[in-house]
């Protein structure tokens, strides 16, 4: 708060226990789509150490993320030693932080000062749905969830600690600013805090744009009793398992993971990504009405929505009883 205690600027520092004789080691956290990417913007900016392998423009390091989401103790002990060495501040975004590690696994980093980036649970929401393809109503609870579970671990350690809310971060940035270098212990130059200032850039296209699901995918349609098609996902090439769905109700699940030449010719990655299911096992009848979406999003593969004898390559002959009934 300011000094005089009425205006809130969203800034809120809690002190420690900190060792000014020690580099300090800093870790970004929050909610996924909270702001903790504005927050590592500026602390490479500030010339803090995040890791030679980071993935660009959200500034996650993937050998932390990978000691962390595989849970590899062992792994990110060798990464503290290692980055220890290096005599000088360094950090790492992780959001969702109290998942991964308690607050005896956080009391085994020098000089640790976190900062905890909190968001209103509806934008987060909001541009989780719109870029996961995934329901505002679950996103926006477990944004409020996870916000949550970090207020509390906060009150379970004893580092310093600097919370942030984004929407005034970016709204009255000099104050955020200000107080972040003062908790880092930045150069306090008029240079440095203009630089910084450019890093707060509120709904920027680029990132925006880069950071949604990019999914592509058809039903191509039947293969002798087979459904067939394939479901590509440009922005982080991964394969997803399918809902089958007949009339608007899932009665199957199938993995997009099948290789076809055709999509690795066409630019879709390794070309693994198609899938096939065996619709008599499935009930399916004439007029049954065939779609497929992403497990768990709102996103629906092109091509759906028509009863199976308006799919291309359908024959009945090849539905023996079924296409006579």
């Amino acid at each position: 708060m300011s000094e005089s205690g009425l205006l809130n600027d969203g800034v809120f520092l809690r002190p420690g226990r900190s060792d000014s004789s020690q580099p300090r080691t800093f870790i970004v956290t929050g909610v996924p789509r909270g702001g903790t990417s504005l927050v590592a913007a500026l602390l490479v900016e500030a010339g803090v150490y995040m890791g030679d392998d980071v993935l660009d423009i959200i500034h996650e390091d993937r050998e932390i993320i990978h000691a962390l989401h595989g849970r590899h103790p062992g792994a990110l002990n060798d990464i503290i030693t290692r980055r220890n060495k290096l005599g000088k501040a360094w950090g790492f975004k992780a959001p969702l932080l109290s998942s991964f590690l308690t607050p005896v696994d956080l009391s085994g980093f020098r000089n640790l000062h976190l900062l905890v980036v909190f968001r209103d649970p509806i934008a987060i929401g909001m541009r989780q749905a719109m870029s996961e393809y995934e329901s505002p109503l679950v996103t926006m609870a477990n944004a409020a969830r996870a916000m949550s579970e970090m207020a509390v671990l906060v009150g379970q350690i004893d580092c310093p600690v600097l919370m942030l809310s984004y929407e005034k971060c970016i709204t009255v940035p000099d104050v955020a600013i200000d107080t972040l270098m003062e908790f880092g212990g930045f150069d306090a130059s008029p240079d440095m805090r203009e630089r910084l200032l450019k890093q707060v850039r509120p709904n920027d296209r680029d990132y925006v744009t880069r950071m949604r699901r990019q999914f592509e995918g058809n039903i191509d349609g039947i293969s002798d009793t087979r459904l067939c098609g394939w479901c590509y996902d440009r922005s982080s090439q991964e394969t997803f398992t399918l809902d089958i769905c007949f009339n608007g109700s899932r009665v199957a699940k199938v993995r997009s993971d099948v290789f076809r030449q055709d999509l690795k010719e066409a630019g879709y990655g390794d070309g693994r990504y198609s899938f096939m299911v065996d619709l008599i096992p499935l009930g399916v009848r004439p007029d049954t009405v065939i779609s497929v979406n992403v497990t768990g999003k709102t996103y629906t593969l092109a091509r759906g929505g028509l009863p199976l004898r308006q799919m291309r390559g359908y024959i009945p002959s090849n539905f023996g009883a079924v296409a006579a009934g």
